[in-house]
């Protein structure tokens, strides 16, 4: 009898797991934002209770100054936060490693491989920080 109840909660588990993975990937198809803002966003909710995520000043201005100074390739990526932090970014440096690369900022969001389709990037419903040209000089998918 012990079996069966444990059986039956580790079955309630699984279900549970692959409902919220299932609703994970159906958010990010529609092109929400899911979990934390990145930075230069921040997390809000309207008054219908659904959440959406907005430029957040001056944050968001440091890091599209960051990414229009890399593209003109006078400084290094490295310089280029140095001098960003100087003027007022507070995002460390994987941080802002991972700004460069994350899609998030020119209005796209990665929708993650699963065993019957391949990784792509939907429109995203929050306001781009930057042109799709601009971060195509540094990401490519």
């Amino acid at each position: 009898m012990l079996a069966v109840y444990i059986a039956m909660a580790e079955a309630e588990n699984l279900r549970k797991g692959l409902n919220v993975v299932v609703g994970i990937r159906r958010g990010r198809l529609e092109g929400r934002w899911m979990g934390k803002a990145p930075a230069g966003y921040v997390n809000k909710i309207k008054p219908d209770k659904t959440k959406y995520i907005e430029i957040n000043d001056p944050e968001a201005s440091h890091i599209k100054w960051a990414f229009e100074t890399i593209a003109k390739g006078i400084y290094a990526t490295d310089v280029v936060w140095a001098m960003a932090s100087k003027n007022g970014m507070k995002a460390r440096k994987s941080i802002f490693w991972d700004c460069i690369r994350n899609p998030i900022y020119c209005g796209k969001v990665v929708v993650p491989a699963d065993e019957n389709n391949e990784l792509f990037l939907a429109d995203g419903k929050h306001e781009a920080l930057i042109s799709e040209e601009l971060f195509g000089m540094f990401r490519i998918f």
